[in-house]
């Protein structure tokens, strides 16, 4: 999912870390001092429960997010989140139809 690739780039961001890929996910998360409770393992919840309940891997998500937001807000003070929080955080119309040609 785009939310988690992002959401992990600002912590390692936060963290003055470089990507070394998926691969070594749990190691990379491991060197972070800045992250939200438990990150490995919330982190890995979301993708098996996608697949079982994606409504609940959307709101396990939504929750990381969030709290990466208030991360940010409190160790790099100078970058301001809110019109990253806003849009983030604005109600997207659902589709009744998927576009022609997506599906």
């Amino acid at each position: 999912m785009l939310a988690e690739r992002n959401d992990l780039l600002v912590l390692m961001g936060l963290n003055r870390l470089y990507f070394p890929g998926f691969r070594w996910i749990d190691r990379l998360i491991g060197q972070m001092h800045i992250t939200p409770p438990n990150l490995s393992t919330r982190f890995k919840q979301v993708f098996g429960i996608t697949s079982i309940d994606p409504l609940a891997g959307v709101y396990q998500i939504h929750e990381l997010i969030e709290e990466t937001f208030r991360l940010v807000d409190t160790h790099l003070s100078v970058l301001d989140t809110a019109p990253a929080q806003q849009r983030f955080r604005e109600r997207r119309r659902a589709w009744e139809h998927a576009p022609d040609g997506l599906l």
